[in-house]
């Protein structure tokens, strides 16, 4: 059962990104650089375009790798830290 309290997460509406070839490319303006994803933090980019849970993003993540639930929920987690830490992402509740 999913937690409507657990925190969800959304992309910030003024970062500058660009997809090629099914890639990601971040405009990283603080430290004037391009962070670019690779195809599993594209699909999290791409997911999170609305409030987006852990529990959500990892369902996807599973379900598209085939790979287990507690193994997407690590790599998810980890990657949505990353991309909050850097300003690109916001915690919505």
């Amino acid at each position: 059962m999913i937690n409507k309290l657990s925190p969800k997460y959304l992309r910030k509406k003024d970062v500058i990104f660009q997809e090629v070839s099914g890639k990601i490319h971040l405009l990283d303006e603080k430290h004037d650089a391009i962070v670019s994803l690779n195809e599993t933090g594209s699909l999290i980019w791409m997911l999170i375009t609305k409030p987006t849970s852990l529990d959500t993003i990892s369902t996807h993540i599973a379900d598209r790798y085939n790979v287990q639930k507690h193994q997407a929920e690590h790599d998810a987690s980890s990657f949505v830290l990353t991309l909050l830490k850097s300003g690109f992402i916001v915690k919505v509740t």
